[in-house]
Order: structure tokens, then sequence, then C-alpha cells
């Protein structure tokens, strides 16, 4: 009788690992610029952020909807680095705006201007969406390739592209749990024997 609730518990836990998940989600911000990275400096270069998260880290603070992530830099000719400092992508629904920012210094590196962006909460795929790019030009951001600094940007681009599901942490542990409960009733079943 012990051993078909301990089966049952977890048959149950089972059942809710699977529907309990997080999307995995791979954010893109893009556009055309010029500035330096390092000593290098770059004119008219696709430049690329991109990110990859699960859609359950993203906080909404006031309408301003946040995941903290590591980010890589791509620029076009000069090769690909990480943003050494806390980056973060946003969507300011007040603003329609979305892109990346630099929690280290409280700083936009690139963002997209766009009405999207007024009900855009970084939880689902969007995208690809173009308007008129947002950035603090002459700022400096810290990368493993030394200092990225733009001086200029053309429209830029927002892209969010969901990919596979994600277990939740408290779910897999739910379902760990009732797995051990399974093994530890076998187990005393067996020494019964």
């Amino acid at each position: 009788m012990r051993l078909k609730f301990l089966t049952l518990v977890a048959a149950t836990a089972f059942a809710t690992s699977l529907a309990a998940h997080a999307d995995s989600i791979i954010y893109t911000e893009s556009a055309i610029g010029s500035g330096s990275l390092g000593k290098t400096d770059f004119t008219n270069a696709l430049i690329t952020l991109t990110a990859t998260g699960d859609t359950g880290s993203v906080i909404n603070d006031g309408g301003v909807f946040i995941i903290v992530l590591p980010v890589e830099l791509t620029v076009e000719g000069l090769g690909s680095t990480m943003f050494t400092d806390t980056m973060q992508f946003v969507s300011n629904t007040s603003n329609g705006v979305a892109g990346v920012g630099d929690n280290t210094n409280g700083l936009g590196v690139l963002f997209t201007v766009s009405n999207v962006f007024h009900t855009y909460n970084l939880q689902t795929g969007i995208g690809p969406i173009t308007g008129a790019s947002n950035f603090n030009t002459g700022s400096s951001f810290n990368t493993a390739e030394g200092t990225f600094v733009t001086s200029s940007f053309d429209n830029s681009t927002f892209e969010a592209v969901t990919s596979s599901s994600v277990p939740e942490p408290s779910t897999i542990a739910m379902f760990g749990s009732g797995l051990l409960g399974l093994a530890g009733a076998a187990r005393r079943r067996i020494r019964r024997s």
C-alpha cells in the first residue's frame, strides 16, 4: 500500500515537472555603427549584442522589464568578445524601447525605439523589430578586449527568439524527491523479503 502511495507521489511530481517550465530565449540587438573596440577603430560595421537566458528570470520593475545576462559583443571585421560589466536586456514599456544596458554604469549601450515595445515584457519571442537607435554617444563600456565606445549608429534591430523548454529548478527538485522516495521504498521492500 505504501509503495502505491509513493508511486502516485512520484507520478504526480513527474507530471508537474512537464507543466512547469520557462522558455529559453535568445535576445539580439544589432545595428550598423562606428566607434572603437580596444585600440581599434571601426566604421560602418555591423554590431551585434547577443545573450541567452530563460524567461523565468525576467524582472518587472514598474513596467521596465529586465533580465541580467552575460552579453556577447560582435563587431564585424574585429570579432567577438564579452562585456565584463553586469549587463542586462531591457524593455521599457513607458518609453517604447528595448535593448541592452550596462547595469554597472547605468547607461544604455544600444536600444531600438518602437511602439511595439509599449506592451513587450521580454518573456516571449518578438521581431525582428527595426526602429531608430538610442544610445549614449562616446560612453565607454568594458569588454574582455578593452573598452567599447560608439560614435554613431544607424537604425537598430531588436529580436527575441524562444527555443526550448527549460525545467524550473523547484520542479526538478520535486521530481528528484519523488524518485528518492521510490528508491527508499524499494530498498525497504527488498530488505523485508
